[in-house]
């Protein structure tokens, strides 16, 4: 089983939003760089900006069907090590980790054999990144960038979780991540 996770496109602005015209354009960009990849079935939160960067999926991939599941909508950012928002309604900790670890469990049992494309949220991705990973999911925050329209991968092979990719973005043209390059100029990858 393969796992490909894509962070929908920049929202215009907070909750159910739709695309913004940048999201439609990092939409477009993920769905060309998953045109090739033989995809067996999709998943999608209910949100709309997860369903718009389907949306573009489907005009390469008509063919691949679409369950829409709600437990894929985005999770509270303390769940992942994010800061606490003032406000927040005292079970959402424990109501969106279950829903989270519900969704990453019922999709592992289910589609066995499956190349999965799952059009997701930040949150989400990182918690299903911390599960494969087999790292507490807090940890993720400050460790996972993920940029609207990234891909990453998880691979399930013998009962074994291996990460394959990590926020994808090669896809995406330069100026939606020059965020990315400008917070990671400075670092050396090789000794």
């Amino acid at each position: 089983m393969i796992l490909i996770l894509i962070r929908h496109g920049k929202a215009e602005g907070e909750g159910d939003a739709t695309l913004s015209l940048l999201g439609i354009e990092q939409a477009k960009a993920a769905a060309k760089k998953l045109s090739t990849i033989p995809i067996t079935k999709a998943y999608s939160s209910n949100y709309a900006r997860a369903l718009g960067t389907y949306e573009e999926y489907k005009i390469h991939n008509p063919q691949v069907s679409l369950t829409i599941y709600p437990d894929l909508k985005e999770i509270y950012r303390f769940i992942v090590g994010g800061p606490v928002k003032e406000g927040t309604r005292p079970n959402r900790v424990e109501e969106d980790t279950a829903r989270a670890e519900k969704a990453f469990n019922e999709i592992l049992k289910n589609d066995k054999d499956e190349v999965i494309a799952i059009f997701s949220h930040g949150n989400m991705i990182r918690y299903f990144l911390s599960k494969a990973l087999k790292v507490d999911p807090k940890c993720m925050w400050e460790g996972v960038t993920l940029n609207c329209g990234s891909i990453s991968v998880i691979q399930i092979k013998n009962g074994k979780m291996n990460v394959k990719l990590i926020n994808g973005i090669d896809h995406l043209p330069h100026r939606d991540i020059k965020g990315f390059y400008s917070k990671h100029e400075d670092t050396t990858y090789l000794p």
